[in-house]
């Protein structure tokens, strides 16, 4: 068994960017607080963030109830194997979504800003009926409950082809990791500071996704979505054969079926380099998708992707929104009031019902 077996890089990934903008959205509410003097209203911002992680705990069992019903019981065979490949590049195209975020966390902190300051001036104003405590404690549940159930659907994608043993550990560190970070990103280095961090993160996340799509081309290979694969769909065929007449049987036997190109492995290196009993190669898989024995599929699948994501990253880079937040135009509007002295700020940041 390899270390593998035990620890999941791809689910520590995974909790690390999720913990972490929860950490700092929970940040940016209480620094708020304690700028405004309003310090009785840090219970708000806890009591939603509990609230929260407590409706995450409650979506993650019963997410884990119907997944193991639907891929235990409900599909067998090549419907077992479509319903995993469909959740692998489900959770592929949410962690690639999870990567261009991490570009922007260094811009985190001004977002949650401007959206406590509207929230602010809408109170004030008069154009809702919530005040800045319900404000509060709204934005504290919805984006815990938001990050909790991304997780949970992200590491579901991450147990098609991980064993689920090697989750737990691998997501406790993750989140541990995110949460410290998250602190330390908000109250001691500036964001300038950890720009390359983030760069890189976002990359390994990039390559994640990618032996994720790829898995989920896999796993549609095996049911047969491409043609006849190999080896298990012809033990399947076997096992049916053993009842029918002698003749039939060697009739079958005697018709053979061959494997179309692209489901042929392009080359084989596993003697030496395999992805399933060896640690490194192991790594790599749960990393950058790495098979010993690829086929056209695989590859095709692979090259596509990244296609895809430099389409992306030049689009985004074109129009300013790689590492920055696209604000509307009322958004804009309050940027003055952002920058307002800290008497202005207090003034506005807090409106209570008399």
């Amino acid at each position: 068994m390899g270390g593998n077996d035990y620890f999941s890089v791809t689910a520590m990934f995974v909790m690390f960017r999720e913990c972490m903008e929860a950490a700092v959205i929970l940040a940016v509410l209480l620094q708020y607080v304690a700028k405004t003097g309003k310090t009785h209203l840090k219970k708000q911002v806890w009591f939603g963030a509990g609230l929260g992680l407590l409706l995450s705990i409650i979506f993650a069992v019963i997410f884990i109830v119907i997944y193991y019903t639907l891929d235990n019981e409900v599909f067998e065979g090549k419907g077992e194997q479509i319903f995993e490949g469909v959740i692998s590049v489900i959770a592929s195209v949410m962690i690639t979504i999870l990567a261009f975020g991490m570009l922007k966390m260094m811009a985190l902190q001004d977002k949650w800003n401007r959206k406590l300051k509207k929230s602010a001036l809408e109170a004030l104003e008069g154009k809702t009926a919530f005040t800045i405590t319900y404000a509060l404690f709204l934005i504290a549940f919805t984006a815990v409950l938001r990050e909790g159930i991304e997780s949970v659907l992200f590491l579901a994608g991450v147990g098609v082809d991980t064993p689920w043993k090697a989750i737990p550990l691998g997501g406790i560190v993750g989140a541990l990791l995110g949460v410290s970070l998250g602190y330390v990103l908000f109250f001691g280095l500036k964001p300038v500071q950890l720009k390359w961090f983030f760069v890189i993160s976002t990359v390994i996340l990039l390559f994640l996704a990618a032996g994720l799509m790829m898995t989920g081309m896999h796993e549609f290979q095996e049911a047969g979505a491409f043609g006849y694969y190999g080896e298990e769909e012809e033990e399947e065929e076997e096992t049916e054969t053993e009842a029918l007449a002698p003749s039939a049987l060697e009739e079958m036997e005697e018709e053979e079926k061959s494997v179309p190109w692209h489901n042929k492995p392009l080359w084989n290196i596993c003697d030496c380099c395999s992805n399933d009993d060896q640690g490194f190669f192991e790594l790599a898989k749960a990393l950058v998708g790495y098979t010993c024995d690829p086929t056209f599929i695989h590859v095709i699948t692979y090259i596509i992707y990244w296609i895809f994501v430099i389409g992306i990253v030049v689009y985004k880079a074109s129009t300013g929104t790689l590492d920055k937040y696209k604000y509307k135009d009322d958004d804009l509007a309050t940027e003055a009031d952002l920058e307002a002295p800290s008497g202005a700020v207090k003034e506005v940041g807090y409106v209570e019902k008399a």
